[in-house]
Formats: C-alpha cells, structure tokens, sequence
C-alpha cells in the first residue's frame, strides 16, 4: 500500500531504529489486515507505533493500540533520554504530533504487569521489540491472540554484539541470537508460521490449528536458553567495536599526533 508522505518524517522524529522497510511493512501489516486491536511490546518513542496505526488509519479502521514500555532500566536505550517521566513526554509528544492520540494507550511498566491489569481480551497484531524475552510474552499473551494472530518479532538474527550503557560500561548482547533461537524452536514445533523476514524483524502468524501448551513452551524455551551456554561471535564485529570504542576514550590532541605519525609513514612516490 502507498505509505503517508509523512511517514519516513514521522519515524526520524520518533527516533525509529529499525530499517525504514520495517515500518513500511508494519504499517501495510496493520492496513491489511483483518482486526483492529494492537499490543506493541518496547515503544521506544514511538515510531513503531506510528507506523502501525496510521496503517489501520488508511484502511478506515478505529485501532485499539496498547502500547508498552518500561522507559529505563540497565540495558534500555531509553536511559539515554532521562527519566520514564522524560521518556513518557517524548512519547506522547510524538502520537500527539502524528495525530494518534486518541487511539494509543501507553503502560508503563513490564509486559508481565501489562499482561494481568490492561491487557484487551483479544490481540489481532501482537509486535514483540523489546528484551528479547518472546517465550514470556508469547506464553503471557497465548491466551488472547485471535485464532490467526499476526505477530511480528524483531531481533531475529544470529548477531551476537557488545553495546554500551549511558554510563559508559560495556555489556554483551544476546537478544537476538536468543530471540532466534526461541522462534526457531516455536516454528518448528508447529505454533508459529514465519510469513517473511525484513532485515532482522520476522512477520508470523499463529500456525492455524496450533494448540499453545505454555508449559511446553516455557520447556522449550529453557533448553534455547542452555544453549547460549556456547555462543559464536563474529571476530570482525568485535574488533571494530572495540577499534570504536578506543578511538571515542583517545584524547584529541593524541589522535592528532597518531595521525601525523602515520602521514610521516606514508612512503614518497
């Protein structure tokens, strides 16, 4: 479908960090299809958010989105914004500027807290962008996606990264090889149906006919977590990253003279 013209502005306000093709597709996901009732776990400020309702917008229809973020915590991105009350006015600001507001319901809070105190009684669209926690979420919201639930997770790779806290400190990134893993294991046990995968953010749908054992599924989901006991990492990734991460703590007037001595290097020709 055709997207807003606004659309790619909309999402560089909201700080969107996904590839642009990610939001063109969930805002053609929601246009197409059937239900209008969202839940969107890790709203970031938003722009995923957008996305999704101006889709159903386009395609006339009244969407119910429950959008859901803590808005700080050790590893959150949002941390870099200030407080959940900092975050909070960034967020409304951005659906208020978008023209959304009236249909978006913003919690605060864990998905786990979501799930048992706001949480609609049944899901047509479920988006999972958060910790990479998706056997909790799936298992939490099991009971209410609708029968051919769409459910799109993102993070799904084998990327395994080093990333840095608003502090400075260092910490090793699993989510997406996790996030990986446990999908992985859903689809082939026959819950899940992967419909396409843009970039690293995977379109499913609930398998038709797929009865959801959610001890089965926090079974599976315990050996996917064994496993990260062994994990790959790409040499070249982390080599850059830290190459980075010496170049951002060199004093300037030092870079300058490195870079003087390797220009003295260089031979004649």
């Amino acid at each position: 479908m055709k997207e807003p013209e606004k659309l790619r502005s909309m999402v560089i306000q909201a700080n969107g960090m996904l590839p642009f093709e990610v939001y063109r597709d969930l805002y053609d996901l929601a246009a197409q299809f059937p239900g209008d009732t969202i839940v969107e776990i890790g709203t970031a400020h938003g722009a995923g958010t957008i996305s999704l309702c101006l889709g159903a917008l386009s395609a006339g229809k009244q969407p119910k989105v429950f959008t859901v973020d803590r808005f700080e915590g050790r590893y959150s991105s949002r941390s870099a914004y200030g407080d959940v009350r900092d975050n909070l006015e960034i967020v409304r600001n951005n659906f208020r500027d978008s023209g959304i507001g009236e249909h978006i319901k913003i919690f605060a809070g864990s998905s786990s807290d979501f799930a048992v105190q706001q949480c609609p009684d049944v899901i047509d669209i479920l988006v999972l962008d958060a910790d990479g926690r998706i056997d909790r979420d799936l298992i939490n919201f099991a009971s209410k996606l609708s029968p051919h639930a769409a459910i799109v997770i993102d993070d799904y790779d084998h990327r395994v990264s080093l990333s840095s806290r608003p502090d400075g400190s260092t910490y090793v990134d699993l989510k997406h090889v996790i996030t990986k893993r446990l999908l992985d294991r859903y689809v082939a046990e026959g819950l899940i149906d992967i419909v396409n995968v843009q970039k690293s953010t995977a379109f499913c749908r609930k398998a038709e006919g797929a009865e959801w054992d959610v001890d089965k599924m926090a079974d599976m989901a315990l050996e996917c977590y064994r496993e990260l006991v062994f994990t790959d990492i790409d040499r070249i990734a982390l080599f850059r990253w830290l190459r980075k991460r010496v170049k951002a703590n060199v004093p300037p007037w030092l870079m300058q003279r490195l870079r003087n001595y390797r220009a003295r290097q260089v031979p004649a020709h």
